[in-house]
């Protein structure tokens, strides 16, 4: 190579380097990445401007038959989708069905709430009562002994819409059948839920006490009734009638005049139902309901109340005055025995009274079946329970609570609220954070409703 030709090459070298040196300046600095195996796919990767996917976490509401009505379905619209409810299974067979049409022809719709089948057993259970006892007199009147009458439903068996019913000396007559509902869709009503559970739990009838009279409070003097010739048997009812659960007691009511229409007279006597009182799902209503109802002798027998709270009182003063309450909604294991679970078995409830009897089921049964659906269909572990102060919730929130621990899961958190509240927010944010997976709250209408519309904004 001649000088020339040499001093041209080392310029080419020159100028290739300054432009290396340039290109290298623009680049970040980054460790040198090896391409994968043949034999390995590429990953299926996000773009880089999308955030990571995250698992939301869910806390599962379930309320209870409390809250099983066309008004509550109403009120929560598209926010309740897809939350839970305990209550009583709903019947089903022929007997039901044509109860359900004869409901349909006299009301214009179908039955609104969950109870209307056991409203329709207690009724028909205290007339075969009646019908028992009633003594034809030689002047066409009856006399209807009120001692008499109340053992008669102590001993009584019945098979009815609900099923097959026995009272025990707890007063307790139902065959424990629990139905899970869950709200699908905000067009639904409460017919409509109650017509799909999701699950259900059937409990054999306590067999403790079954047939067993208990003694009559020491020194009562109950008398009779007399129903005059041509009299009608006049019966009363004290439910919740007005306010934002009266569909649970207007629903009953209709099923005490069906079941009055089809059991007919009595030894030649119609039956009317001639008293319709409001327990207004509280103490004071059941009371003041209790002590109009025992004002007018003429009255054989009740049926109610609607709300258990109202039942504590009302029990007290009908016992007392010898007029039998029978309950086709009060489930509060208080007003009747607590420890059908438990290895010594049932004791009578602190509010237990003679002549109370009940054709829905004892909670501590629905909140088995609650709790056996979170744990065993739900996978669920822990959870957090919310009752309003009232002998029902509370009594149900205690049921789930023990038979959730039982099958191993955990109560992390067991709060109340009050039964006119209405901002919910600062429970629900201390549910939110107390880690659990599933809210369980036995409350009524509005604040139930409070409960499911502010979840969404608690998030």
């Amino acid at each position: 190579m001649n000088r020339r030709s040499m001093i041209f090459a080392i310029g080419l070298l020159a100028i290739f380097s300054l432009v290396l040196a340039a290109c290298a300046s623009t680049q970040p600095d980054a460790p040198p990445v090896e391409p994968p195996p043949a034999d390995t796919p590429e990953p299926d990767m996000p773009p880089e401007t999308e955030e990571p996917m995250m698992d939301e976490a869910t806390i599962f509401l379930m309320g209870a038959d409390g809250l099983l009505s066309d008004t509550h379905f109403e009120n929560i619209g598209a926010s309740g989708v897809g939350v839970y409810y305990s209550g009583p299974a709903i019947p089903s067979g022929d007997d039901y069905t044509e109860f359900v049409g004869k409901y349909e022809a006299a009301y214009g719709e179908r039955p609104i709430q969950a109870f209307h089948a056991h409203a329709y057993d207690a009724t028909t259970m205290v007339l075969k009562a009646i019908d028992e006892v009633a003594e034809e007199q030689a002047d066409g009147s009856l006399s209807i002994d009120r001692l008499a009458l109340t053992q008669a439903m102590y001993a009584m068996s019945h098979d009815g819409l609900t099923g097959s019913l026995s009272c025990n000396e707890f007063g307790d007559c139902a065959a424990p059948n629990i139905g899970i509902y869950r709200f699908t869709d905000a067009s639904q009503t409460a017919a409509d839920v109650l017509g799909a559970s999701v699950a259900t739990s059937s409990f054999d009838p306590p067999s403790a006490g079954m047939g067993v009279v208990p003694d009559a409070p020491e020194g009562s003097d109950f008398g009779a009734v007399v129903v005059a010739a041509g009299a009608p048997i006049e019966l009363a009812t004290l439910q919740a009638i007005s306010g934002a659960v009266a569909s649970l007691g207007t629903d009953q009511v209709r099923a005490v005049e069906i079941a009055i229409a089809d059991y007919g007279d009595i030894k030649g006597h119609t039956v009317q139902l001639s008293q319709e009182e409001d327990d207004l799902c509280n103490s004071e209503g059941g009371q003041l309901g209790a002590q109009r109802i025992v004002a007018n002798p003429a009255i054989v027998a009740v049926i109610g109340t609607s709300c258990s709270g109202a039942a504590v009182p009302a029990s007290e003063v009908l016992s007392a005055a010898g007029v039998m309450l029978v309950s086709a909604s009060n489930t509060s294991p208080r007003l009747t025995a607590t420890g059908y679970l438990a290895a010594e078995g049932p004791s009578r409830g602190d509010a237990w009274s003679f002549g109370y009897f009940r054709t829905a089921h004892n909670d501590e049964f629905q909140g088995r079946g609650a709790a056996a659906f979170a744990f065993d269909n739900l996978g669920l572990t822990t959870a957090a329970t919310i009752n309003d102060g009232d002998p029902y919730t509370q009594g149900l929130t205690t049921a789930f609570g023990a038979s959730f621990e039982e099958f191993g899961g955990t109560i992390v958190l067991a709060t109340a609220v009050g039964k006119e509240q209405e901002d919910m927010r600062p429970v629900l944010t201390e549910v939110a954070a107390s880690g659990a997976e599933l809210l369980y709250f036995p409350i009524f209408e509005p604040a139930g409703n409070f409960i499911i519309l502010q979840a969404e904004e608690v998030g």
